[in-house]
């Protein structure tokens, strides 16, 4: 995994106390997984071998289509939508 691939949450509890953990951000979905202290690679979601980044539970063996690719996707259609004034 790459380095911008990682990331950290925290936030601070009722009682004052501050919780931080190590996160990732699926490259398919865009979501960002909380990795729980003690969790199994399996526990906190997949691995796309063809992009070669992390995915979520809900990514996980689902094909490869990233995040932005799919967005692209998304435009060229409503531009295509609107140069056909539908």
């Amino acid at each position: 995994m790459s380095r911008r691939d990682h990331g950290t949450a925290e936030w601070t509890s009722a009682s004052g106390r501050v919780v931080t953990r190590s996160t990732i951000t699926c490259c398919h979905c865009n979501a960002v997984t909380i990795i729980e202290q003690g969790a199994r690679a399996e526990d906190c979601g997949g691995f796309c071998l063809r992009c070669m980044k992390p995915t979520c539970k809900g990514c996980a063996g689902k094909g490869c289509v990233p995040f932005e690719r799919d967005l692209e996707r998304q435009e060229a259609r409503a531009r295509l939508l609107a140069s056909m004034e539908l």
